[in-house]
Formats: C-alpha cells, sequence, structure tokens
C-alpha cells in the first residue's frame, strides 16, 4: 500500500532556496511599456525567442541573445513546429549540462497564440463553403497552446513570457485578460504563472518617460500576483525600471530584495 501522506511537508519549516529558485513570469502591457527590456535586467544570460520580429529592441543590451522565430506568412505553421521543436531542443540541452542560459523569453503570446492557430487550422486542410475549416479548431489550438506554455514553465530555468491584454466590458466594469482567442484560455493563462506583472510607460512633469512594472493587483488588473514577494513585504509597487542605475538595477532589484546577496 501506499504512503503518499507520509510525505507531506510542514511548509511553516521551508523557506525559499535562492539558489533553486526559478522566476516563472507572464509580464503583460501594451506595446512600447518596457517589457522586453525590464527583462533584459534579470541576472544571467538570457535567450529570447523572438516571435514578434522586433528584436531590434534588444539592441546594445548586454548578456542577451535573440534567437529569430518569426514567420512573416500569416498562415503558415512553420513557426508553431519550430518554437515546439526549439522547446524539444532547450530540454535535451539541459539534460546534457549544456544550457548556457539561466533565462528564456517567449516574446510574446499574442503572435505565439496566432502560431499556434494556424498550426490547428491545417490539422485537416479540407474546406467547406467560404473556406471555413470542416472540423472544430479550437480544442486543438488550446490545449497545445497550453501545453506548450506548461512546458516552458517546467524548464529548471527562468522563464517569462510577455503578452498584451484584451480589454472586456462587464456592464460598468472594464476587465483586463490576456490577449488570446478562448475565454477559458485568457482566465486560465495567468493561474499557471506563479508571477504575473505589468509594465507601464508613464511621464513625469518633465515629459521624461519612465518605466514601471507593478507586481500585486492595481485597479481593473485583479489578477497580478507575486509568491516572490509574499505579502508584499519585500518592495512596493511600482518598480522603477532604471536602465542606467548601477547594478543592482531593475528586475534584478527585486532579487536582490528577496535574497540579499544570494540571490540566483
Amino acid at each position: 500500500m501506499t504512503d503518499y501522506l507520509g510525505n507531506t511537508q510542514k511548509m511553516s519549516d521551508i523557506s525559499l532556496d535562492p539558489k533553486a529558485y526559478r522566476l516563472k513570469l507572464l509580464l503583460g502591457g501594451p506595446t512600447g511599456s518596457g517589457k522586453s527590456s525590464a527583462l533584459t535586467t534579470i541576472p544571467g544570460k538570457k535567450l529570447f525567442l523572438d516571435t514578434d520580429g522586433r528584436k531590434e529592441s534588444l539592441l546594445g543590451y548586454p548578456d542577451v541573445e535573440v534567437l529569430d522565430c518569426y514567420e512573416p506568412d500569416p498562415k503558415s505553421p512553420v513557426a508553431w513546429t519550430k518554437l515546439e521543436d526549439i522547446k524539444k531542443e532547450i530540454v535535451s540541452q539541459i539534460r546534457a549540462g549544456k544550457f548556457p542560459y539561466s533565462l528564456v523569453v517567449e516574446d510574446g503570446l499574442s503572435t505565439l497564440n496566432r502560431y499556434c492557430m494556424n498550426w490547428a487550422l491545417l490539422l485537416n486542410p479540407a474546406r467547406a463553403m467560404g473556406g471555413a475549416p470542416v472540423e472544430g479548431h479550437y480544442g486543438a489550438h488550446g490545449v497545445n497552446l497550453m501545453n506548450h506554455i506548461l512546458g516552458m514553465i517546467a524548464l529548471p530555468v527562468h522563464y517569462a513570457l510577455t503578452c498584451h491584454f484584451n480589454i472586456v466590458e462587464d456592464g460598468n466594469k472594464i476587465i483586463y485578460t490576456p490577449k488570446t482567442w478562448g475565454k477559458q484560455l485568457r482566465t486560465e493563462i495567468p493561474t499557471v504563472f506563479t508571477e504575473v506583472w505589468l509594465a507601464a510607460r508613464v511621464k513625469d512633469a518633465g515629459e521624461k518617460a519612465a518605466y514601471h512594472v507593478y507586481t500585486a493587483p492595481i485597479g481593473s488588473y485583479d489578477f497580478l500576483k507575486s509568491a516572490l514577494n509574499k505579502q508584499e513585504k519585500f518592495w512596493k509597487d511600482p518598480v522603477l525600471i532604471d536602465l542606467d542605475a548601477s547594478e543592482p538595477r531593475g528586475l534584478s532589484k527585486l532579487f536582490e530584495a528577496r535574497f540579499g546577496s544570494a540571490r540566483s
């Protein structure tokens, strides 16, 4: 007879290990809000999987390498199969102890979502009148997109997925959700991440742009969360992303605030 209940862990006796901790982050915000720039401030060597074709925004940043995954054909399934193959290659290198990056960024969800849908639409190439698919494709799309994200989250490295937001009007209330097809996906995706943050670009009285990150619920973004900042006792929002500051800067300040000099 199994004894699963004999393997329970007393959580009051366990602390977060800075050497074992891995960031699992969904970082949302409008175009130009500094999402990619903020992620360059996470400690370690970083791999960006560029699905949007906007790698130029990362020019000049140290410890950043980009793998071009952009597919210009809006109906091609090639980009999705490429991303799935890249995930398998990352897993293989990690198992062999040869993966050189501490952070993998998929930039971003909107295009990842479209690539997966292109693939799902071609599972059965037959078409009805007007070019409509003869079989349902939303199920295959939703399952495979979530499986891809869950597989990336399971990697023993920092992982971040950038996203934009849908605006949903519910009576007099405005609700923001990650921008993807399917109501279930929009509400499910934030639940599988331990960190869900918002990037924002603001201007001060002198019209100088500043970039901030919010890690706790604010306004209509009530799904923001941070297990790293438990009970909001390690830092207060908003976090200023100052790319010109000395170390620790940007998001590395959060690792410093949580772990001190023993950050991962």
